[in-house]
């Protein structure tokens, strides 16, 4: 089986919360994980603001930065080209996502008809849409 991680499920294999329990067995039993390019970017960002807000420690965000490059070197990437920024346009109106939840979602969808594939998300919005565009999703428990 191939996860598919958006931010919100990659951030749980880094950090313990609600959920990386349940996201760590689904990536520990896939075969392959991928994500978006913008991930990236959304993991850096969400680091930072745990730190700025005291959720993690300094020499947690460090060591949080340093495990992300290595699992990062692991994941698939799908690359952010025009067809996923076109597609991404159409289902943020479509499904009213946020900018780079659309790009998630159109990343996603990018490798259907992938057998075994399956969408890890902690957002209740972007899994409806990904429901929507007919992608599995990771059990949540």
């Amino acid at each position: 089986m191939t996860l598919y991680l958006d931010t919100s499920a990659l951030v749980k294999l880094l950090v313990a919360e609600d959920g990386s329990d349940v996201t760590r067995a689904a990536a520990a039993a896939a075969s392959a994980l991928v994500s978006s390019h913008v991930t990236l970017v959304e993991i850096h960002s969400a680091l930072a603001r745990m730190r700025a807000d005291g959720r993690i420690s300094r020499r947690a965000h460090t060591a949080q930065r340093t495990a992300f490059a290595a699992l990062w070197a692991d994941i698939g990437v799908v690359p952010t080209d025009d067809r996923v920024i076109e597609r991404a346009a159409d289902l943020a109106e479509r499904h009213l996502l946020r900018g780079y939840d659309a790009v998630q979602l159109s990343s996603a969808v990018e490798l259907l008809p992938a057998s075994e594939l399956q969408f890890a998300c902690w957002d209740e919005r972007l899994n409806v849409a990904a429901a929507r565009e007919r992608l599995a999703l990771m059990p949540a428990a």
